[in-house]
């Protein structure tokens, strides 16, 4: 089985007020936290989607890394777009963000281990689904059709007989950094500077 992992890091983070790839947790970039996992995940190829704020630090940091530079960034489908357009011969994607500083790298394979053939594999905490998000590859061309800023939820949505929802995981680990707030939070919580 070929399986491939496409980590979005292209967002312009306009919530945020500043790049997300650089903001530290515990001393690291949180670029760099998602990358370690990412590589040492369970999964055959590695794929990050960059934007030009971060494209020649991770093409520097990491020259194993397959990074794919998103110069017409539309939002995040765009760069499921260049994932998917690198991938097509393996048997699936798992999409990946940067900015889940509490994701751990056995909630990752644990998402991988639930993979079935013609199957979606979503994360779900407490009830709330998030990333890590895997698509069987008969789910690529749909992927590509997608219109807007959504995601894969319209694919999900359309066949929810085919989702295995993995469930059980620890809600922190779906905590994203979107806002300012979501900054402040992490900061208080986890002595970062």
């Amino acid at each position: 089985m070929k399986s491939a992992g496409i980590l979005l890091a292209a967002g312009y983070s306009r919530r945020l007020g500043q790049d997300k790839s650089f903001v530290k947790y515990k001393g690291f970039n949180l670029i760099d936290l998602a990358i370690k996992n990412f590589l040492l995940s369970n999964l055959n190829k590695h794929i990050v989607i960059a934007g030009l704020n971060n494209y020649d630090y991770i093409h520097t940091k990491y020259p194993k890394i397959n990074v794919i530079l998103n110069l017409n960034n539309t939002g995040q489908n765009s760069s499921i777009k260049l994932g998917i357009e690198n991938i097509k011969d393996y048997d699936f994607a798992m999409f990946m963000a940067i900015d889940q500083p509490f994701l751990k790298l056995s909630t990752i394979n644990k998402v991988i281990s639930n993979y079935k053939k013609n199957h979606i594999v979503v994360s779900s905490y407490n009830g709330n689904n998030g990333l890590p998000t895997i698509f069987d590859k008969i789910y690529f061309n749909e992927l590509l059709q997608i219109v807007g800023d959504k995601g894969g939820k319209d694919v999900i949505t359309k066949y929810l007989d085919k989702v295995i929802f993995v469930n059980g995981l620890d809600e922190i680990e779906n905590f994203d950094i979107d806002t300012q707030e979501d900054l402040e939070i992490l900061r208080r919580n986890c002595e970062i500077k």
